[in-house]
């Protein structure tokens, strides 16, 4: 497994953190049904078996999301991007 600034992968799954003090109620609402939303915007979900897993949005204590998954085609990056969360909040994506 490699090991980079905020993001974390292997060949078949990656995961990374967003700081919730970067991101709007609507962002994080968004975020905690992604592929429902995903759906509305037209993006690439074709069941569950797409959904992202998500830690720490229910937590008011946590003050990070954990995003996690393995071999899914949900582009959560693009995702991320089309809900306005800034492109220097949302970890670089490096080759892995």
């Amino acid at each position: 497994m490699k090991i980079r600034n905020w993001f974390v992968s292997n060949s078949s799954s990656s995961s990374f953190i967003l700081k919730k003090i970067d991101l709007t109620p609507f962002q994080i609402c968004a975020i905690q049904y992604h592929l429902e939303f995903g759906k509305l915007l037209g993006l690439q979900c074709t069941d569950e078996w797409d959904r992202w897993t998500t830690r720490g949005l229910k937590n008011a204590k946590n003050d990070k999301i954990v995003l996690s998954t393995s071999m899914t085609n949900f582009n959560i990056r693009e995702f991320l991007h089309i809900i306005g969360v800034p492109d220097d909040k949302i970890p670089i994506e490096e080759e892995w």
